[in-house]
Parts: structure tokens; sequence; C-alpha cells
């Protein structure tokens, strides 16, 4: 079982989520797919060289289809797609994994080689660089090839630095095994999608070949899944009704080395009653830009803000604040790793896990292809029933705490009875807003929430005359 940290198709808008240089590379259609055409002009070095931030992995495999296009005839040797763990810097700031030089320990790159062209045959195979490299400049290891204008061929590689091996075949033939050695430190990084031609030689002519669906996938462990608590900027933050996708997302992201003890969440979700009170606030002059709750959006589904529940149940953003030592720019560009972004001008910590025609691609641990649950209506009647049979044995009244206090408060919300956040404290606010209801409902005006009230909550009728 494995968990997978690039799948990278090359459709619309592709290179939006990796980082570098797209030199001379293009995308192109072909063989029913979207591929990734890496050219070499004439007298040049570079197709491509782009990389994208992963989870450091141990063990991974790595595969792509490749297809080399007529006119192909190389006359030295080059590199191309793989992986690296290049943290690691010399004294200038050089990565210290990859390049004509000997790596630090704990660098380490793999690269796809590939050779002299021979009677329209091109090789193909491994280009390491690691600890125990034999020459200064690198391993090189043949594995096959890869014949000039034929049908596309699908390269794997395997890398288990554990072990200390990697190994690669073409079109499912044998493993090619090499041996490498890598301190405790090192670990795959990034993606990469590369393409150099020659050392001191450049490209005798243009010539290009074609990638395929490059996949980079974590090997030997389950993704993680709900495990990372949410640190919140107090205690009325409601993460309740965020959309379990999105909330498996956030949970990720708050996984991250990187943002531990460095951000946190400052506004959740809310109810209509809630936003409502918000928008009026912000419409009076005492209060910050808010969304209209009634406003209906263009595609018919969200209405007024993410942050609020929405028409299945739950609600689709988050406001982050900055706690450590991180920018605004690394914030954002980790939570778009894990599939939400900022999505309102001139609010970076606005960040939502879609738009309202679909959701946002996460890469750093892409969705699981499972169904979320609709909302469990049944199930949330028959909840309701269980707390109101408690609160019809044992009344709530100030000074009470719980959870049904908690959902008293939720619905009072809902109804436009604001009593602040929920937060299972039977306070004045809530004395306050219980009473505003009973005489609205015309029943005994004590703040006390018994079943008969309890019930009129779930059932309000207008009383005649009013």
């Amino acid at each position: 079982m494995g968990t997978i940290l690039v799948y990278e198709a090359f459709g619309s808008g592709w290179e939006d989520s990796w980082d570098g240089k797209l030199h001379n590379a293009r995308t192109h259609h072909d063989w029913d797919k979207n591929a990734l055409q890496l050219v070499f002009p004439e007298g040049e070095h570079y197709g491509c060289s782009l990389h994208r931030e992963v989870t450091p992995s141990r063990h991974v495999k790595m595969s792509y289809n490749v297809s080399v296009l007529d006119g192909w005839e190389s006359d030295s040797t080059g590199k191309t797609l793989g992986f690296a763990d290049l943290r690691w810097k010399n004294s200038k700031g050089q990565s210290n994994g990859h390049g004509n030089r000997r790596p630090a320990p704990d660098g380490f790159s793999f690269r796809t080689w590939f050779g002299k062209t021979e009677d329209g045959r091109m090789p193909i195979g491994m280009y390491i660089y690691h600890l125990g490299q034999k020459p200064e400049w690198g391993d090189s290891i043949p594995v096959g090839e890869v014949v000039v204008g034929a049908d596309p061929v699908l390269f794997e590689c395997d890398a288990n630095l554990d072990e200390g091996f990697v190994h690669a075949r073409i079109d499912g033939g044998e493993w090619v095994r090499h041996n490498i050695v890598v301190s405790d430190k090192t670990a795959v990084t990034w993606a990469w999608l590369d393409a150099y031609y020659g050392g001191a030689a450049v490209s005798p002519k243009t010539m290009a070949w074609d990638v395929f669906e490059y996949q980079l996938e974590k090997v030997g462990v389950v993704r993680p899944r709900g495990t990372e608590k949410i640190p919140i900027s107090n205690k009325r933050v409601d993460l309740s009704l965020i959309h379990p996708k999105f909330m498996d997302r956030i949970k990720l992201f708050f996984g991250d080395d990187r943002i531990k003890g460095k951000v946190e969440v400052v506004s959740g979700c809310r109810s209509y009653a809630e936003q409502k009170r918000l928008y009026d606030k912000y419409r009076a002059g005492k209060g910050n830009l808010a969304a209209n709750p009634d406003w209906n959006r263009p595609n018919g589904f969200f209405k007024g803000s993410f942050h609020q529940e929405q028409s299945d149940g739950y609600a689709y953003a988050i406001d982050l604040g900055i706690v450590g030592k991180i920018s605004k720019a690394e914030v954002t560009e980790i939570a778009k790793r894990y599939g939400f972004r900022p999505t309102v001008k001139g609010e970076w910590w606005h960040f939502q896990p879609r738009d309202e025609n679909d959701w946002f691609p996460s890469t750093s641990f892409p969705d699981e292809d499972v169904p979320v649950r609709p909302m469990d209506w049944q199930g949330l009647l028959a909840f309701v029933a269980g707390i109101g049979e408690s609160i019809g044995r044992y009344p709530l009244s100030r000074g009470a705490r719980g959870p049904e206090v908690k959902v008293v408060q939720q619905r009072l919300n809902a109804m436009d009875f604001w009593c602040g956040a929920a937060d299972g404290v039977f306070g004045r606010k809530t004395q306050k807003a219980v009473r505003a209801f009973q005489r609205v409902s015309l029943s005994p005006i004590n703040g006390i929430v018994d079943g008969t009230v309890w019930a009129a909550m779930w059932a309000p009728q207008v009383p005649n005359g009013l």
C-alpha cells in the first residue's frame, strides 16, 4: 500500500503547481493523452527544469511513459525525469545532491539517464548521486533501450533508501538493480521534471521526446487521516460543520512540520444567523466586509459566504492566522499543496478547498477516491430527539454545561436568537437568547430550556395576532 505524492497528467494549468523553469518544454495531445514534450533546441542544454516539494519519503516508486520522436540523434549523454533530496547545501548555497560533483553526505538525486543513439535506438537507464557513488560525477547504470519513433514505453523506478538500493525496468521487463549508500537523514523531498542534454556537449540539432503521466508514490505507508489536532485561536472558532473532505485536508496541513506551531485557525464555520449578524453589522458600518447570506452564487448551489452552512449541511472556508516564524507566502504555498487556497482578493487569510464549480487539486496527499457521505438527516433527527429526552428530564438553566447546552446554542443561533459562539456553557448571552425566544413563542419567560421549550425550538409557530 502506498500514497501518491504526485500524479501529473499535464492537463490545463498543470505547471501552476510546479516551481522552476519550463525552458523549452511544452504540452500537446498525442496517443489520446496529454504529453509534456521535452524539446532540446540546437546548441542548447535545457529542455525543462521543474520541481515540486513532496512529503519526505525513504521509499518511493516513480513511473512515466516516454516516446522518443523521429529525428532524435543524441551524440552525448543527458538526464531527465526523477526525484531528489536537495535540502543540503554547500558553502555557496548550491544543492549538494546533483551536478558534476560529489554530493553532501545527506544529499541524493535520481534522474533518468539517456545515452548516445545507435541504429535508431537510444539507451536509457539510471543516473544517481549518493554518498557511496564511485566516480566524482555520479553513477550511470544502463537499463534498456527506446526505439526512436516507436510507441511509448513505460519506465519504472523503485528507490528504497532504507534497504540501500535503486532498481529500474522498461515495459515490465527485468529489474536492473544498483546499490546505494545514503545517511539516515536522506529522504526524497523533490519530484523532478528535469531534462538536460550533455555535460559540456549541447544538442547537435533540435530534437524532442514526449513523456506521459509522471507519478511519484510513497511506498509502504498508510495515508495519514484525521490524526492531527487543529489549533484554533479561541474557543469561539467552530469547525463542526466543515466538509469532511476539507477537514481531512486541514488536518494533513497542520500535520506538516513546516506549519506546526506557526499557524492557527482564527475563523471557521457559521450558521445562517451568525452570517446575517456579521452582514448587518457590515452594512451598518460597524464591522468588516461580510457576504450577504441570502446572495445566490452563480451556480445556484452556494449561498452567501463559503464560511456559512450551505444546503448540504457543510461549510467550505476557514481563516488562518500566523503565530510563528513563517511568511504569508509560505503558508499559502503549503496550503495549496494540501488543496486549499485564498480566493478573496486582498484577504490572504481566507482559504477555501473549492470554488463554485469544483474542488481544488491536492498534490501533497491527493484525496482518496472515497465518496463523502451526505448529511445523515435521519441520524440528526434521532440525535435531536435524544437531546429532547435528556432536557425533558433535566431542564437547562444558567450555569449548565455540556453537549446539550451546545446544541441549544446552535439551534438558537440558527433561528437568529444570537447567543454568541456555541461553547457548551449556559451563560448570560444564552439565557438572554432563550428569554427572547420564549417571548416570541409566548412561552413562560424564565430563561430555562425544558422539554416544552425544546420542542417549540424545533417546531416554531408565530402566534396569532403578532
